[in-house]
C-alpha cells in the first residue's frame, strides 16, 4: 500500500468515525429504550419492587419469582449443556475402542 494512501484512509477514519460512532450509540439506545418498553409492557421486567435493575433500563429490572424463574433457567441450560458435553465424550470414548 502506498504511505499517500494510507494517510488518505487514515484521514477518512478521522473524519466519519466521529459522526458513525455517535450515530450507532444513538439508533443502540433508541433500540434498548424499545426493547425495555416492549419487556415491560409484556411482564417480563417490572418497575415496581425491583430487586435487580437492568443497566440503561431506567427504573425497570427483576422483582424476586423473575430472579427465581431466571436462576431455574440459567440452570437448567448449564445442567442440559453438560449433560450434551458428557454425553458425547463418551461416546467419542466408545467409538474410540
Amino acid at each position: 500500500m502506498d504511505p499517500n494512501d494510507l494517510m488518505v484512509l487514515v484521514v477518512v477514519l478521522v473524519l466519519f468515525a466521529g459522526p458513525i460512532l455517535a450515530g450507532g450509540t444513538q439508533m443502540g439506545r433508541r433500540a434498548l429504550q424499545s426493547a425495555v418498553a416492549w419487556l415491560t409492557g409484556h411482564h417480563v421486567l417490572v418497575t415496581e419492587a425491583v430487586i435487580v435493575s437492568v443497566p440503561y433500563a431506567g427504573e425497570a429490572g427483576l422483582d424476586t419469582g423473575r430472579i427465581i424463574l431466571a436462576a431455574g433457567v440459567l440452570l437448567a441450560v448449564v445442567a442440559g449443556v453438560v449433560g450434551t458435553v458428557r454425553s458425547r465424550r463418551r461416546r467419542a470414548v466408545n467409538a474410540a475402542r
